[in-house]
């Protein structure tokens, strides 16, 4: 089955409601995660669970792509379908797809939906922050202040990724202007 195929038709059809969109999304997830109970093949549990999600991430994040990049932007403005693709991406058992992911939701949603973001995931995770803030960065979403202070004060040294992002991030802060002297001299951040 060609899982972004089916996403992509799901995504595009204009004559759905977000809600029949909503159920279709959750009948492809379920029929995807049937494929993977049963191993044929002699490979781990693991191997399929990893797999599994992968799917999971690629099909989130497309339909996440596709829907902000105005092809359906009725669906892009139901919060029941922001919430299930974020519960897709925070449930991930595995830190490469949940992370790109968390990354894509900071570049690419609008800030009410970043904020939903923030509601559904406590602020404590360290690579979770690292992350968010990247992609609030790359899209220059303001308004997460106190956000990227509370992680400044919470990385491990002030020259570790999670600080400079933080820095990085208050630096570009139109609201806190005095943060823009603070960090005037900021080295290039890693891509």
């Amino acid at each position: 089955m060609d899982v972004l195929k089916e996403a992509l038709q799901i995504a595009v059809a204009e004559d759905r409601s977000a809600e029949e969109v909503l159920q279709r999304m959750t009948l492809l997830v379920d029929f995807i995660f049937e494929q993977f109970q049963e191993d044929e093949t002699g490979n781990s549990a693991e191997y399929f669970s990893r797999k599994f999600e992968l799917h999971l991430t690629r099909i989130a994040h497309f339909l996440l792509w596709v829907c902000d990049r105005g092809i359906n932007p009725k669906y892009s403005k139901s919060k029941a379908i922001r919430e299930y693709i974020l519960s897709l991406a925070f449930d991930a058992k595995y830190n490469n797809a949940r992370l790109e992911f968390i990354r894509a939701i900071g570049i690419n949603w609008p800030k009410e939906f970043v904020q939903l973001a923030l509601e559904m995931k406590p602020w404590q995770d360290e690579m979770y922050k690292l992350e968010f803030l990247a992609g609030l960065n790359q899209k220059r979403i303001g308004g997460f202040e106190r956000e990227a202070e509370a992680a400044l004060k919470d990385a491990e040294s002030p020259k570790s990724e999670l600080a400079k992002i933080a820095q990085r991030y208050l630096k570009n802060s139109t609201k806190f202007k005095h943060y823009q002297e603070k960090f005037k001299d900021l080295e290039p951040l890693r891509n």
